[in-house]
């Protein structure tokens, strides 16, 4: 475990760089998303977006960063969207 866990850290580290030589370019996600902020804020009323949160004491744990849903609006973020997990799921996160 301790070997795959270094591995990881490391593939982290550089998972920039490894998409944009994959992709060819770096700038392609960021823009698209500040053009969808923008059109929540002037044009629509609520959209969903996944965003990675700090979750303070969720699914047993504490202190864990983890992708999320939430709905966002003009002012902000409006609320987190809720989900069960099933068994298999919570045990990939213990």
């Amino acid at each position: 475990m301790k070997k795959f866990s270094k591995a990881v850290a490391a593939d982290t580290m550089v998972g920039g760089a490894t998409l944009t030589n994959l992709l060819g370019i770096s700038a392609w996600y960021a823009p698209a998303a500040g053009a969808m902020l923008v059109k929540v804020f002037y044009v629509m009323k609520t959209a969903l977006f996944y965003v990675v949160l700090l979750w303070m004491a969720r699914y047993g744990q504490s202190e864990i960063c983890l992708g999320a849903p939430v709905v966002s609006w003009k002012n902000g973020w409006e609320r987190i969207v809720d989900y069960k997990l099933n068994d298999a799921d919570a045990s990939r996160i213990q």
